[in-house]
């Protein structure tokens, strides 16, 4: 199944979907949120994350998959909207993320989609650049435990970008790792995406064969689940 709408996509993992990208809500005692998304889309984000802890709490982690703007864009609004959130990410990532030349292209490239989207830059370059302190850093096979029996498994997946990391969640069995798998267009319309290297993005596919995946979350466009999943 291709499952492009917000809702649920196992027991412990619900997705949330925005004009333009796609994301993992995983909850257990704590909840963990799969990438931020661009400026953009912040506030579609946060009205349905916050749906999903309208009960009490809020949500403990922001898992990044890898620096590129479109997955970072909402890092610097979660900071504002909820301070003791913890982003994590890989130590690649997290290097990146220091980098203040490339911080303010981002900023450039989100103000950008803005103002395409008819929206106004909610946060301004220089509080922009002070926002993107990783508080966790994990290696592959680390994993983000959070309670009731749910952990969330760190797998290094470089490739289409050299810092790209996969979140496996257990006992879901299901993997959100951004762009590390392809992008997936239709039954049979699968395209690679190697803006890093093409043999390390093969050996990132082969990595994930020894996994029993049984959902896959894609950053733009949606899970497939069993079969399709498989298939991919």
């Amino acid at each position: 199944m291709w499952i492009k709408s917000s809702g649920t996509i196992s027991e412990n993992v619900m997705q949330v979907t925005t004009p333009v990208s796609s994301h993992y809500v995983i909850c257990g005692e704590e909840i963990a949120f799969v990438d931020s998304g661009v400026t953009a889309v912040f506030e579609t984000i946060i009205s349905q994350l916050e749906s999903v802890y309208a009960d009490g709490g809020g949500l403990e982690y922001l898992l990044i998959s890898h620096a590129h703007f479109d997955h970072i864009g909402g890092i610097p609004l979660f900071r504002e909207k909820s301070p003791t959130t913890k982003i994590v990410a890989s130590s690649a990532t997290a290097e990146i993320l220091t980098d203040k030349k490339y911080l303010k292209e981002a900023w450039s490239w989100n103000k950008k989609l803005c103002e395409a989207m008819k929206c106004k830059m909610p946060i301004t370059q220089k509080r922009w650049l002070e926002c993107f302190e990783v508080d966790q850093v994990l290696g592959d096979g680390d994993s983000v435990d959070l309670g009731e029996g749910i952990s969330v498994k760190a797998i290094t997946l470089p490739g289409h970008s050299h810092d790209c990391m996969g979140y496996f969640v257990l006992p879901d069995s299901v993997l959100q790792a951004g762009e590390a798998v392809g992008g997936y267009h239709g039954r049979e319309l699968v395209s690679c995406s190697f803006g890093d290297s093409y043999a390390s993005f093969l050996e990132s596919i082969d990595k994930l064969l020894s996994l029993d995946i049984r959902g896959i979350g894609l950053p733009h466009a949606g899970s497939l689940g069993g079969d399709l999943a498989r298939n991919h």
